[in-house]
């Protein structure tokens, strides 16, 4: 965690890729408010546009925060326990202690000046209230700006509402055209189309099509996608007829929200089937994902010429966006419409063989993850990892809500031991490890493997009783199984426990044992390397500073036999 006295001014915003059209008074009223109020909160309906308008005022307002304006996407996050642990990642803070992840965040932000757009709560009202309050209470130079369509009911709360974007009269003039929806549909239709030209009968067309969206500027942006193939005119006219098959409302469905939802099943009626499997199974993502995975996730015998072109066709449709990350090329969804993919999933009937492709794939990941962890790679993968970190989770998740995905979920979240001690995620890892070590009892070696990195991590975290549990009962199944390669790292995991708790004759002496039983191949450049470390601490510290810097010689002179870095 960094020092209250390090000042971060850049915060984490990302920067505009299209224009900002219109908000001008929204964005007043949210200047003000945050001026007087701590908490400001945007409501609307889904596809309405408050997270663009609270990244543009945040970008506005940016500079007023000595310490940062910090965006928290929390659309990903489906368990409410894991909230803290995202805004701990979000502002770059690293809890690797026993301590709740909440204490954490209040001792980071409490004589810090900064801004945090906490962006779509409505899935976490209630445990988003009770962390903004705590925050709040605790951090007088804190502002908070939400997105949500619920407020949090916290006190003090201001609630801002973001209405759609005003509707263009029936006959625009080309010389007056106000801030509106036909504003940005223009904006939209000339970056899809650098030729387009407004004239008085694709004004017409283009005002009466922003009036039948309701002025939602998720729906007008994906009516505009469609001139790359169709006039205004066509466009118009096929959302009038999408409109009278899709027409029917009950009293009680919002008419704004209907109405989105007859936006994206007309775009996504516009769809190649192939494009429309993909886009379905793509909603099993949690956050964004990287080519290699929507191929294995999504391809089988159903898409013979495979993943890439219909991908690229939900990418030209601006269903899937590219995101051009450190890591490379990533795609994404946005919220609204991955949650459409997934109900077309949940009827088709795939949701159950997707989810198990998206598991399978992870744990292949993590055990090459594994596998290559004792080379010269192991920076390369956890900068790989880092980015599927919501996909990780959310595959745990769903295999802890599944009783016959208990054993793949211990067996991936064994395969991420490395993963969770070396990446900063050892508490998450941990209550990961132990959720499902309560659901897989059999004495198997993914559960000797997760023992053991349970153990380590119960150490780093000063809970030496759990830690001497934990390995023991791993070192028990090790010799059980007659695993020489468990043995050795319940054995080392022992060591350090006893090392660490001041018992320094008997972790030396288990450091040692440990050092080895380790095999030949990458254990022996992991594992022994860790146990030599081990022992020689224990050394330094009763003085013997001869015998530790000869361990520590060994240890580094197969470090640099290997690459290990």
């Amino acid at each position: 965690m960094s020092s209250p006295g390090v000042r971060q001014r850049s915060g984490n915003l990302p920067a505009e890729l299209t224009t900002f059209v219109g908000r001008a008074d929204e964005l007043a009223a949210i200047g003000e408010t945050l001026g007087r109020a701590r908490l400001v909160t945007l409501a609307g309906t889904g596809g309405v546009g408050r997270t663009r308008l609270a990244l543009r005022a945040a970008s506005l307002l940016a500079e007023d925060f000595p310490d940062g304006a910090w965006l928290v996407e929390l659309s990903s996050v489906t368990d409410p326990a894991l909230l803290p642990d995202r805004l701990c990642r979000a502002l770059s803070v690293q809890n690797q202690s026993a301590r709740p992840d909440t204490d954490v965040l209040v001792e980071h932000l409490a004589e810090r000046s900064a801004l945090l757009v906490l962006d779509t709560c409505e899935h976490l009202v209630d445990s988003c209230a009770i962390l903004v309050e705590t925050l709040l209470r605790a951090a007088p130079g804190l502002r908070v700006l939400t997105t949500t369509r619920q407020t949090l009911g916290v006190p003090g709360e201001h609630v801002i509402p973001v209405a759609p974007l005003p509707p263009p009269p029936d006959r625009p003039d080309p010389g007056d055209l106000r801030p509106d929806a036909l504003a940005l549909f223009l904006e939209r239709a000339r970056a899809v189309d650098p030729a387009f030209a407004p004239s008085p009968e694709n004004l017409a067309a283009a005002a009466r099509l922003c009036r039948r969206l309701d002025g939602i500027p998720l729906a007008i942006e994906l009516a505009a996608v469609r001139l790359r193939a169709l006039s205004v005119t066509q466009v118009a006219e096929r959302l009038d007829d999408r409109f009278r098959v899709l027409g029917h409302r009950s009293a009680t469905t919002d008419r704004r929200h209907h109405t989105l939802e007859s936006s994206i099943r007309w775009s996504h009626e516009l769809c190649s089937p192939e494009e429309r499997l993909v886009w379905a199974r793509l909603s099993v993502f949690a956050g964004d994902f990287a080519l290699e995975a929507a191929e294995r996730v999504c391809g089988d015998g159903d898409l013979p010429d495979g993943v890439l072109e219909p991908l690229v066709g939900l990418v030209d449709k601006s269903i899937v966006l590219r995101c051009d990350t450190p890591a490379g090329p990533r795609f994404a969804m946005l919220d609204t419409l991955r949650e459409y993919g997934t109900r077309r999933l949940r009827e088709t009937g795939g949701w159950d063989a997707a989810v198990r492709r998206h598991r399978d794939h992870y744990l292949d990941l993590a055990r090459r993850f594994e596998a290559d962890w004792a080379t010269g790679d192991q920076l390369a993968w956890c900068d790989r990892l880092r980015p599927e970190y919501a996909n990780v989770t959310a595959a745990l998740r769903r295999c802890l809500d599944d009783p016959a995905g208990h054993r793949a979920g211990l067996a991936l979240a064994a395969r991420l031991g490395f993963f969770w001690i070396a990446a900063g995620h050892t508490r998450p890892g941990r209550e990961l490890l132990q959720a499902f070590l309560e659901r897989c009892p059999d004495p198997t070696p993914d559960r000797a493997w997760a023992l053991w990195v349970c153990g380590w991590i119960a150490t780093a975290q000063a809970d030496f009783a759990a830690a001497e549990r934990a390995a023991a009962e791993s070192l028990r199944i090790a010799d059980a199984l007659g695993d020489r390669r468990l043995r050795a790292y319940a054995t080392y995991t022992l060591g350090v426990r006893a090392v660490v708790g001041g018992d320094l004759e008997r972790g030396v002496a288990l450091s040692l044992e440990a050092a080895g039983l380790f095999p030949e191949g990458g254990d022996a450049v992991i594992g022994a390397p860790l146990a030599w470390n081990m022992a020689a601490l224990g050394r330094t510290h009763q003085g013997r500073l001869d015998e530790a810097l000869e361990l520590l010689t060994r240890s580094r002179a197969t470090s640099d036999a290997h690459g290990e870095v």
